[in-house]
């Protein structure tokens, strides 16, 4: 896996003299990223480029776009394939997260250790729990969460956390709206780290132009998306 810091050096060559791009991208997108935070993004960039298309599929994995044939996909957090290359256009933190009305039943974990013994909403993969990654570094303590919720649907984990059964880990933009509204809570915040969100795509491709401008696009609406990554308290 490779993060590119320049594109190929490609700088754009819109307002230079060369004619403005067109055509469809194609993208692939988790679902609730998108229709959370992508999806509303979209007018600014159809009005700057109105001969331009987006079309979306929902998928949670960035080696579709190799198998199906994309331009891109959203991936939020480390690529397991070393035949894509990505760009950064923003980053999250992830978080540890409940309802004050949970807090007011079990109280609030006092450290990492401390988690074992407290209800958790869990995120499961082929049938299995996903431990919890606490920290970074050396210092990184992995939980593996238990609860009576488990899910393999992050909407689903969503939901049932604002239900109050259980504490989840999850990226800051999954509850950008309840974290300002304050119907959840951050828990153990020395311990968030950050991850970034990535646009990918097939290292054996070069970048078209369209997919250049979309990319920056991106960068400059995402960079003003605060809530991604909260101020620890």
């Amino acid at each position: 896996m490779r993060i590119l810091d320049d594109l190929e050096n490609a700088t754009s060559r819109i307002g230079r003299g060369q004619t403005a791009p067109k055509g469809l991208i194609r993208l692939t997108v988790p679902p609730t990223f998108a229709r959370l935070h992508l999806v509303s993004k979209l007018p600014a960039f159809f009005a700057a480029y109105p001969d331009m298309a987006v079309e979306m599929a929902a998928s949670e994995s960035p080696t579709t776009i190799i198998e199906d044939g994309f331009d891109l996909a959203i991936h939020s957090g480390d690529l397991p394939d070393s035949n894509l290359v990505a760009r950064k256009f923003a980053q999250t933190m992830i978080i540890l997260v409940a309802t004050p009305q949970y807090v007011m039943r079990y109280g609030m974990p006092e450290s990492p250790e401390d988690l074992r013994r407290f209800p958790a909403v869990v995120f499961v993969e082929r049938g299995s729990a996903q431990p919890w990654s606490i920290g970074s570094g050396q210092n990184t303590n992995r939980i593996i969460p238990t609860g009576v919720f488990r899910t393999s649907d992050i909407e689903q984990m969503r939901m049932g956390v604002l239900k109050h059964p259980g504490i989840a880990q999850a990226p800051a933009w999954l509850f950008a709206a309840e974290l300002r509204e304050g119907t959840v809570l951050r828990l153990l915040t020395p311990f968030e780290r950050t991850v970034p969100i990535l646009a990918v795509r097939p290292a054996s491709r070069r970048i078209s132009g369209k997919v250049r401008i979309f990319i920056e696009h991106l960068e400059k609406t995402f960079a003003l998306c605060s809530q991604f990554n909260p101020q620890r308290s």
